[in-house]
């Protein structure tokens, strides 16, 4: 089962990234300014650094991929 953390803090996204990697968390979810404009979301795989932009009706679909 999957458990959802949100970092709360207003911390630059490195220190956001530590914190995630510091704990195993599989996926960073990134919704900025520019994403939620366009209605995209960035995810962070943080087992490999990679990410990739998709549109947000698509986060559970591309996460449910992983598992």
């Amino acid at each position: 089962m999957w458990r959802w953390k949100i970092y709360f803090q207003a911390d630059k996204l490195g220190k956001q990234f530590k914190y995630a990697s510091k704990k195993k968390i599989p996926f960073v979810v990134v919704r900025g300014p520019d994403e939620v404009e366009k209605g995209l979301v960035t995810i962070k795989i943080m087992s490999t650094g990679g990410q990739k932009t998709i549109p947000v009706n698509q986060l559970i679909s591309y996460i449910k991929g992983y598992v």
